[in-house]
């Protein structure tokens, strides 16, 4: 880390040096400026680049540009998502403050260079992040670039000139239950839990999502009984929650059920506009159910597994795609953007299509 230490000549005048060492050479260097302003400026800047004078001084030189900062050219870009719900700005929002403005948000748009974006990238990974996180921080940003040049503020993309960090291989994996083990998970939740238990893992809805279903979402005496699926909690930039849209287009959609469920759902009565509320009749949060049943049922099943709520969505993907379900419908259920996103977790879990693979390069072979 860089520091500022205060000098007085003899005179009375003060000076402000700014040491630091050379990230390449190692050794300790030195700036003297007339103010304690300038000197921090620096420091800041240092602290922010890695110790990387050429880097702090081209930030510097930055200044002068008739470009916006990287921070204004993100505000602009969020200016124009009329698409996105108040949460998902709040949620950008709070991305760039934690984790863009200090390093590079006071650069000019035109000053931005790879190397930039290479080191926010590699200090991300120093801090601990996933590379799902910086790969959301990137594309926030890479699409704040597309603007400015749209805008002809510069060429280029910078962003497009660096890769994200190799897959994560050490992060919490999804946990599949077997039939039997959500039998015995069920039997120990508690009996106002039950059927939105059920409900979770018979359809592999989000949590958000199954929470923030009414009555009028179920459509129980249809010929197949289904539930329309195009809300959900959603938080503000004041961490108030209310009912929005779903995480994207594609999650609009309708989910079948079976008769079963749909008797149960249909029995359950309608003691409040939502399906289901906490005990005053609104949100019934994922905290709330963890610590109030959920976790209890857990140890009490003595699984050998630590399932989340989440979990459950998992699981109902799984048992579809092990009785040969295909994977098309099975994404289009989840409310996944993409069936490659649905490959890339569960596509280990289609035992058939491997088989079926292997079989056809045997005939191959044979030939």
């Amino acid at each position: 880390m860089a520091s500022v230490r205060k000098r007085v000549q003899r005179t009375g005048t003060a000076s402000f040096a700014v040491l630091w060492r050379d990230p390449q050479s190692g050794r300790q260097t030195s700036m003297t400026f007339p103010t304690e302003t300038e000197a921090e400026t620096l420091r800041r800047l240092l602290d922010a680049n890695g110790q990387s004078f050429a880097m702090a001084e081209q930030m510097l030189e930055a200044a002068a540009s008739r470009s916006p900062t990287v921070t204004d050219l993100l505000e602009r870009h969020l200016s124009l998502l009329t698409r996105a719900n108040e949460g998902t700005i709040a949620g950008y929002r709070s991305m760039i403050a934690n984790h863009v403005t200090e390093q590079i948000g006071g650069l000019r748009v035109d000053a931005v260079t790879d190397e930039h974006i290479a080191a926010w990238v590699q200090r991300q990974r120093r801090e601990g992040a996933t590379r799902k996180s910086i790969a959301n921080r990137m594309g926030l940003l890479s699409s704040a670039f597309k603007l400015a040049v749209r805008k002809g503020w510069r060429g280029d993309n910078p962003c497009e000139l660096v890769d994200l960090p190799n897959e994560d291989r050490a992060g919490r994996r999804a946990t599949f239950l077997t039939k039997a083990e959500f039998d015995a998970l069920l039997a120990h939740v508690p009996a106002r839990h039950q059927l939105l238990t059920r409900v979770l893992v018979g359809t592999g809805m989000r949590f958000s999502e199954a929470t923030a279903l009414t009555w009028n979402d179920l459509h129980l005496d249809a010929e197949i009984p289904f539930i329309q699926v195009d809300k959900a909690w959603k938080g503000d930039e004041r961490r108030r929650f209310y009912i929005g849209s779903t995480k994207n287009t594609p999650s609009d959609r309708d989910v079948s059920i079976t008769r079963a469920l749909a008797d149960d759902l249909r029995s359950a009565g309608r003691p409040h506009d939502l399906v289901f509320p906490n005990t005053l009749g609104s949100q019934l949060t994922n905290t709330t159910f963890h610590n109030h049943g959920w976790q209890d049922a857990v140890d009490a099943a003595k699984l050998r597994k630590e399932p989340r709520p989440h979990d459950l969505r998992h699981t109902h993907a799984s048992w579809l795609l092990q009785e040969g379900v295909p994977i098309f419908v099975v994404s289009r259920r989840l409310g996944h953007k993409s069936v490659q996103t649905t490959t890339q977790i569960y596509g280990h879990l289609m035992p058939q299509a491997m088989k079926d693979a292997a079989d056809a390069m045997s005939r191959i072979e044979a030939r």
